[in-house]
């Protein structure tokens, strides 16, 4: 049987990306085959074996495994809403701790190598910026489920690699056209801008005034350009079919990685870039406050302020001097009305309308 990686979560944002280079020519994996999970939506993927599957089934996981028995495992599937995780806890817990999973690698004697992806969530946002060793203290139920994922994993005794990564942007997704948070701003900012640029053309005493955009100015992420992600998984993915074992690949026990990309940033530092790099109006943002003396002033779930991480020890692991831009990621994004047509379609909805629920935790 040929080696085996298997994608859980087939059908997320992340995972199409994933698969999809994994599956290119240019990953040199020839030899190896790519198996995906999926449960509800299903997403076609060339050169890759989907498997419908409720990963919170233990029974249907363990034969999964055994059938396949993959030498890689990289575990995208997760409920990643805080509002989601604060409204259903206990099913947030089982979609983020998948005991079923972590048992049924260690009953084929753990040798497999778990990708995990985790979250910065985990780090409470009073003590930036946090590096590995700083303490894990989530304030809300996604971050605490995800904090325990990862004592889960390490109880269990998993070869694994832990990955808290920081909020994704990239195109849309390749299968299915998907987006997120950057395409709900997108296609905000262009509507917000036309009405801009329609006023300063008209009477301006006639024109009413265009709706701007709300955005966060004083929440920090490092916001993670979604083909880095490819790339460190890719490279721990080919250290494991070289048989070099590395910190990314590790013999035995734990590793654990801040995955962030190299800029500390605010929405509103997203929505401006963003606004430059597209010709948008600037004018179309509307900063707003969303702490005070460094407690949340809306309701809702609690979310850190300031989660920007170090990711020194990644970028060491994968050898790279720095991760991608935000300017650099939008002007490699070649398709651009590819990328404004899935904006406004699927992310928007025809009748241009968004969500705020655009701005997640």
């Amino acid at each position: 049987m040929p080696p085996a990686v298997l994608v859980l979560g087939g059908a997320s944002y992340l995972a199409q990306f994933l698969l999809q280079e994994l599956t290119s020519p240019a990953a040199e994996l020839e030899a190896w085959e790519v198996h995906f999970t999926f449960r509800n939506s299903v997403v076609v993927v060339p050169q890759a074996t989907g498997h419908r599957v409720d990963l919170t089934d233990a029974g249907a996981v363990a034969s999964l495994l055994r059938s396949l028995n993959p030498s890689v495992v990289v575990n995208c599937a997760a409920m990643t809403s805080i509002g989601e995780c604060e409204k259903n806890p206990q099913e947030a817990l089982r979609a983020n701790v998948l005991t079923g999973v972590f048992e049924a690698l260690r009953d084929q004697d753990g040798s497999a190598l778990l990708l995990q992806l985790s979250t910065d969530q985990v780090y409470d946002g009073t003590d930036a910026p946090y590096e590995e060793t700083s303490l894990a203290n989530p304030v809300n139920h996604y971050g605490r489920t995800k904090l325990l994922c990862e004592d889960t994993i390490a109880s269990e005794g998993l070869r694994a690699v832990i990955l808290r990564s920081s909020n994704i942007l990239g195109p849309p997704a390749p299968y299915t056209q998907q987006g997120k948070f950057l395409q709900w701003l997108d296609g905000a900012l262009a509507q917000a801008s036309a009405g801009f640029r329609e006023g300063a053309h008209g009477n301006k005493d006639e024109a009413p005034v265009p709706e701007r955009v709300t955005l966060w100015e004083d929440e920090f992420r490092n916001f993670v350009w979604v083909t880095d992600i490819c790339h460190v998984v890719k490279t721990a993915v080919l250290k494991e079919a070289a048989g070099v074992s590395t910190e990314l690949n590790p013999a035995e026990g734990m590793q654990i990685f801040n995955m962030g990309g190299p800029q500390r940033l605010s929405r509103v530092d997203v929505g401006r870039i963003l606004c430059e790099a597209r010709g948008y109006a600037p004018d179309a943002i509307q900063p707003v406050c969303r702490y005070e003396n460094g407690e949340q002033k809306n309701a809702g779930p609690r979310n850190p302020q300031d989660i920007s991480m170090i990711s020194d020890k990644l970028l060491q692991a994968c050898g790279v001097e720095a991760f991608t831009t935000l300017q650099a990621g939008l002007s490699s994004s070649a398709d651009a009305l590819r990328w404004r047509r899935a904006t406004r379609d699927a992310v928007m909805g025809p009748s241009g309308s968004g969500e705020g629920a655009g701005q997640p935790g």
